[in-house]
């Protein structure tokens, strides 16, 4: 989890890396279903949501400049990704 002005608001956000995953009773097996950043404001509500190809390992938010996004930084398949507010998800 982050936090930081995510959408240029001038307000703090927070930035949430959530992996989905099971594993089996002996902890030997273990399956992952997926990640997803969620940004939601200090009052708990979601603003937006991305699913992510891959595991989440770390996520921090960068500074901006006012009245702009900051940047969202994560590390995913053991590869630094980038990430702003409103920004369409690259195929």
């Amino acid at each position: 989890m982050a936090a930081g002005d995510v959408d240029g608001d001038q307000k703090p956000e927070a930035v949430v890396l959530l992996n989905i995953s099971s594993m089996d009773r002996t902890g030997r097996n273990h399956k992952m279903y997926g990640s997803s950043l969620l940004v939601l404001d200090m009052q708990g509500k979601l603003l937006a949501s991305r699913d992510l190809k891959g595991m989440g390992t770390m996520v921090m938010v960068g500074d901006a400049k006012p009245g702009e996004p900051a940047e969202i930084t994560c590390f995913l398949n053991g590869k630094m990704v980038r990430y702003r507010f409103g920004e369409k998800e690259k195929e």
